[in-house]
């Protein structure tokens, strides 16, 4: 692709579609075909519009060109493309994605740790990998809000831990757990993350967010369960140098709880 636009710094664009890739993409190199491509997948059913409203126009605006968008109905798949082996290149020499299966690889790169664009990382993974769902718990209808997803990567896991960790937000973790899993018909070893409450997934919002429409719409539906209003707002806390304990923590207000641009600094992590 003659047009290619490599971008000159990595930002808050880039670093999202680090996490994005890192969740439900990969990079695909086969040097004896001269092939270098990118692929991300998600699920036809709610996903179409976040590949072809949000994800691919992130894409053409970082690298100046429209990715393919494809449709499998057979897989139930919505399926985005991209060929170029300077784009390849970026990701995985200057951004740290790892090429080729990334079960017991990936990570968060070393570019973004210790820096603002964590969050960015982390709200593209989240998107891809850690979704947002009501519970019902005791009720009939469902109204506990729960981030969580897993990943075979204990790694990635433990990394996202740190940086809730660093922002004050409680969460669980279950480790090396295995399981069956009916679609490929044998056991499983995954690592889970859950993050529980309200209060919890205000803060999540707050720090991280999504920009995936699926978990916006549950959202929403938390937001007007708990009666909540939302100002938009730079609030940022105080955090202490020592990592992970944050030297103030945000206590969500009964009536206001202040959604508003990533602006906290993040503690050092390791």
């Amino acid at each position: 692709m003659n047009n290619v636009r490599i971008p000159e710094r990595i930002d808050q664009e880039v670093a999202y579609l680090c996490g994005m890739i890192c969740g439900d993409g990969h990079l695909c190199v086969r040097p004896k075909k001269h092939e270098y491509s990118i692929y991300v997948t998600g699920n036809l059913n709610n996903e179409r519009e976040f590949y072809e409203d949000i994800l691919s126009p992130i894409f053409a605006r970082v690298f100046g060109i429209e990715p393919k968008v494809k449709i499998s109905t057979r897989d139930n798949t919505v399926n985005l493309i991209i060929y170029s082996k300077s784009i390849v290149n970026f990701f995985s020499e200057r951004c740290g994605v790892p090429i080729g299966k990334k079960e017991h690889k990936v990570r968060i790169p070393d570019v973004f740790r210790d820096t603002d664009l964590v969050r960015s990382f982390l709200q593209g993974f989240a998107d891809a990998d850690l979704g947002l769902c009501l519970k019902r718990r005791y009720r009939e209808v469902p109204y506990y809000p729960v981030i969580g997803g897993s990943s075979k990567s204990k790694q990635i896991i433990l990394d996202v831990s740190e940086v809730l960790m660093g922002l004050g937000i409680t969460f669980s973790l279950s480790l090396d757990r295995t399981s069956y899993d009916n679609r490929i018909r044998k056991e499983t070893t995954r690592n889970m993350i859950n993050i529980y409450g309200r209060k919890n997934v205000f803060l999540w919002m707050k720090f991280i967010g999504y920009r995936n429409p699926k978990y916006l719409k549950i959202f929403e539906k938390t937001k007007n369960i708990a009666g909540v209003r939302f100002e938009l707002t730079t609030f940022t806390p105080r955090l202490e140098a020592r990592p992970g304990v944050p030297e103030t923590t945000y206590e969500p207000d009964e009536q206001t709880v202040a959604i508003g641009p990533l602006q906290a600094a993040l503690p050092r992590y390791r």
